[in-house]
């Protein structure tokens, strides 16, 4: 195996002038600023130091919504990887399009090095989550068609090992992120070269690229680069070559990345939260949860949420708060996605409770009474004509929100008692009108049209 290159190799930074943290927090919207306050005082709980918190960044204004668009990305920033490429799921299931797309990426970019005659190789790093023990045994229920984590990755280093790349030109290693109980590794994306991070939701799973999930997928290039890696750096070291006696070795320490500016960046927040395996200490005050949930209680005009999941009371309730306070809420919500998961105990309830609850609460409300707010409450449809139910075929796993057309949270956490309190999630948010507009229109709007209305809101 070579050594890795340090860091500050990867990165040349565009000024030596340190970071201005005051310019970010002064040209922070109102929202982004109540936003941020709630993060604040929760970072202790994330995955990276409160001063990599705040942050700043360049969003690529393109979204990219199934695993034909995320995976085409994926494969398209790792064959031009200048010395890093670190990549995250939640889940690894080989011999499907996604895997394909990583590997032929892969030779493509050896290509590229020995053309080029490169003399550092680029380090290409696989995190995967693995669930062993209670963890292992109920995904095993929940998804009896998958294989066990640790053979899924098996397979796929396997795969990689066939490729016989040189790893003089790319060096490529697997490690596994272990969950016994709750605490699953759920973070998905990659960062390249610490320069640029993608934040998605979506695992290399087995999408059928002619009827995939509905996903959302966004770019940002800047210091949003750095949180994420500094975020990557922990995951690893807490992960395994192989499970239980091959730890992992310590990556390469984070180094400064670009400063603020004026190259078009934007304020950003790293939202995370840690892993959390039991219900001890499980609460909702960690970065992601507080982002998702100040948006909400701060909105003024407008809430779009695109989810599979909704059942945390703290959200709904803060919903109907929002409408009383005048607010148009608009939310898409998958029907019976992972019902067997929502089904059982401590997780707060299905989907189909939750409309249930909301109808009754609003019902129970005059009009009158709601400031002009409503809500408009859909099931998710691929077709338009009826609610796509299950996990198959055309399913919406996507995870965006965004609030007053001008603040989007994107991401692998969801509102569910199993991202709230207990997964390992990485999540962005992004202060920027114009990046709102253009994900709002290739990722809420189509999905809230083609969806399908719950009678009875008003």
């Amino acid at each position: 195996m070579t050594t890795s290159p340090r860091l500050d190799e990867l990165v040349q930074p565009d000024s030596t002038e340190p970071p201005a943290g005051s310019a970010v927090q002064r040209s922070m919207s109102t929202l982004m600023s109540a936003i941020h306050i709630a993060v604040d005082a929760t970072a202790h709980n994330g995955s990276v130091s409160r001063e990599s918190v705040l942050t700043s960044g360049r969003p690529r204004h393109s979204a990219y919504v199934d695993g034909r668009e995320i995976f085409s990305l994926v494969r398209e920033e790792l064959v031009s990887t200048k010395r890093e490429f670190l990549f995250q799921t939640y889940a690894w299931q080989g011999g499907h399009d996604p895997e394909r797309e990583i590997l032929l990426a892969l030779q493509e970019l050896e290509r590229n090095r020995r053309a080029r005659r490169a003399r550092v190789p680029v380090q290409v790093r696989l995190l995967i989550g693995l669930s062993l023990g209670c963890a292992r045994a109920v995904e095993r229920w929940l998804f009896r068609q998958w294989e066990p984590d640790r053979a899924r990755g098996e397979a796929a280093e396997q795969r990689i090992r066939a490729l016989g790349l040189d790893p003089t030109l790319v060096n490529v290693e697997v490690a596994y992120y272990p969950s016994w109980l709750f605490g699953n590794f759920h973070c998905k994306g990659f960062i390249k070269d610490q320069r640029a991070v993608v934040f998605s939701g979506a695992n290399v799973q087995d999408y059928d690229y002619d009827d995939p999930w509905c996903e959302v997928a966004v770019l940002a290039e800047g210091d949003i680069a750095t949180a994420a890696r500094q975020d990557y750096v922990d995951s690893w070291s807490r992960s395994y070559y192989s499970w239980p006696l091959a730890r992992t070795k310590p990556l390469p320490p984070v180094t400064r990345g670009v400063v603020w500016g004026d190259r078009g960046e934007v304020p950003m927040l790293f939202a995370s939260r840690l892993a959390r395996e039991t219900f001890v200490g499980a609460t909702g005050q960690n970065p992601w949860s507080t982002s998702l949930l100040a948006a909400i209680r701060n909105a003024g005009t407008r809430i779009r949420l695109l989810y599979p999941n909704l059942t945390v009371s703290e959200v709904t309730r803060s919903i109907i708060d929002a409408v009383h306070r005048g607010v148009r809420v608009e939310l898409v919500l998958s029907k019976g996605f992972n019902q067997e998961r929502l089904l059982l105990p401590f997780q707060e309830g299905t989907n189909d409770a939750v409309v249930r609850g909301l109808l009754e609460r609003l019902q129970a409300q005059p009009p009158a009474k709601r400031d002009g707010g409503s809500l408009d409450l859909r099931w998710y449809s691929k077709d338009g004509r009826i609610p796509t139910e299950g996990t198959g075929k055309g399913a919406s796993h996507a995870k965006y929100a965004s609030f007053d057309g001008q603040v989007a949270i994107v991401g692998a956490g969801q509102p569910d008692h199993q991202s709230w309190y207990h997964s390992r999630e990485n999540n962005v948010v992004v202060d920027c009108a114009a990046a709102t507009r253009a994900w709002d229109a290739k990722v809420f709007e189509p999905a809230f049209h083609r969806s399908i209305r719950i009678h009875g809101l008003t």
